[in-house]
């Protein structure tokens, strides 16, 4: 099952020495991010029978503005050398990954980023996670 929360930001980036985006322009950027769960996980299983729902929207919505907020209204070359949506994407899902335990409790398997800079171009990063209920099993000597 998957959870997903979509905000916006607006920031400028410009990318060095690319021939048209080389120049200082902005973007309302789309972000999505979805926590998916494996439903045959007893915990998450038991989880939603007990509270109807895994994650709640508005607590997830605000955790991911933390951390995605910070790039709202700036210029993203104070962050990245290389502000793609390649470069991006890939650092918000890292964060999330270093940050979820804040907002989730329960087993994730796998965090999707997507970011968007116009309505046909954008990027996906997905983090499969190590699920604690599915860890190779240990070698015997």
């Amino acid at each position: 099952m998957g959870i997903t929360v979509t905000t916006t930001i607006d920031a400028a980036h410009y990318i060095p020495d690319h021939p048209k985006c080389g120049y200082t322009h902005g973007h309302t950027w789309v972000i999505t991010l979805t926590l998916w769960f494996n439903l045959e996980d007893e915990e998450v299983k038991s989880h939603l029978e007990r509270h109807h729902m895994l994650v709640d929207f508005g607590a997830l919505k605000k955790w991911f503005w933390c951390i995605v907020g910070e790039y709202d209204h700036t210029l993203l070359n104070n962050y990245f050398s290389y502000p793609t949506c390649e470069r991006i994407a890939q650092t918000i899902a890292y964060q999330v990954k270093d940050r979820l335990s804040e907002v989730c409790k329960l087993p994730v398997r796998t965090i999707n980023v997507l970011v968007s800079e116009s309505e046909d171009t954008n990027v996906t990063v997905t983090l499969e996670l190590q699920d604690k209920f599915h860890e190779p099993p240990s070698t015997v000597q």
